[in-house]
């Protein structure tokens, strides 16, 4: 892994540290349906502005932006990665955080690892690493200090962690289909099939959300979401995984509820005990190690 790969990794979990600050700031005026649909729709809306700038100014082509499968297995493994994060994820994700706290979901992204890492054994063949279990297992000693007994679960916080499915998936058939394609291809793809499905179920379910309802302060919010928060960061996370594989990508998630913890700590005024405190220290440590023998390594095509 090459150290401007692993500074962008962090970089955008630290921007998805606030989305659940952010979806919560827009549940105060939309249901939960309804805020998946504009995190998405938006964040499309943008993806599909700068493919039409880039076409008309710089010449380029609708299929480096677009891709058009050929073959029922690669349709197949576009829908899957247009439906897990892109309709089922945030439907879940948002409903559940209608009933439960925002850091809640900063805390559960410790389960997304796990499963991205089955998920691309399964799918990819791609085995863990000595160095990738002894990072995976001081981050998971560092969770488990991290969130002691205070995550008590509800229904919305096994909402939020089936929502870890759909993220997952994004991570594995993303870095299967990038392999072959252009990573802005995949992303306008997946992200346009699974905007069109998330409008069908708020037809089918909900109703479309009034906009003037959205203030300046809401408005905020879904720019980060949406265009940052799913479209760039998605398209980073689809770049980088051409060259640097699942287990080594997703262990930095656990950067996650370190950021959240300490945002709260700075921000909010929130306590920061001991326990946390070396919780947090062992996810750091997890992650310097194996971010340090990935970049001793070298990326890895």
């Amino acid at each position: 892994m090459k150290r401007s790969s692993l500074i962008l990794l962090i970089l955008c979990n630290l921007v998805w540290t606030l989305n659940p600050l952010m979806g919560k700031r827009l549940l105060e005026s939309f249901g939960g349906l309804q805020v998946a649909w504009l995190r998405y729709a938006s964040g499309f809306a943008c993806f599909l502005l700068f493919a039409l700038l880039s076409v008309i100014a710089r010449g380029k082509s609708w299929r480096d932006y677009f891709l058009i499968p050929t073959n029922l297995r690669t349709w197949l493994e576009i829908f899957a990665l247009a439906v897990g994060p892109f309709v089922y994820s945030p439907i879940l994700q948002f409903i559940g955080l209608e009933s439960t706290q925002a850091m809640d979901n900063s805390i559960l992204i410790a389960t997304e690892p796990l499963i991205s890492i089955l998920l691309a054994w399964g799918v990819l063949g791609e085995r863990m690493t000595r160095d990738q279990w002894i990072s995976m297992g001081l981050a998971l000693a560092g969770f488990f200090l991290f969130s002691g007994a205070g995550v008590s679960f509800s229904i919305g916080m096994i909402l939020l962690l089936f929502a870890q499915l759909g993220e997952a998936a994004y991570s594995v058939f993303g870095r299967k289909l990038v392999q072959l394609h252009a990573p802005t291809a995949v992303l306008g793809t997946a992200m346009g099939i699974g905007s069109l499905v998330l409008t069908l179920v708020v037809l089918a379910f909900d109703r479309f959300p009034a906009f003037g309802a959205i203030g300046s302060s809401q408005a905020g919010a879904l720019l980060w979401l949406g265009p940052l928060g799913s479209t760039v960061t998605y398209l980073i996370w689809a770049m980088i995984a051409r060259s640097v594989t699942v287990p080594s990508m997703v262990i930095t998630l656990f950067i996650q509820p370190v950021l959240g913890a300490f945002l709260g700590y700075l921000i909010l005024g929130e306590t920061l005990t001991a326990e946390r405190a070396a919780g947090a220290g062992l996810i750091l440590a997890a992650v310097a190690l194996l971010s340090y023998r990935e970049i001793r390594r070298g990326p890895v095509i």
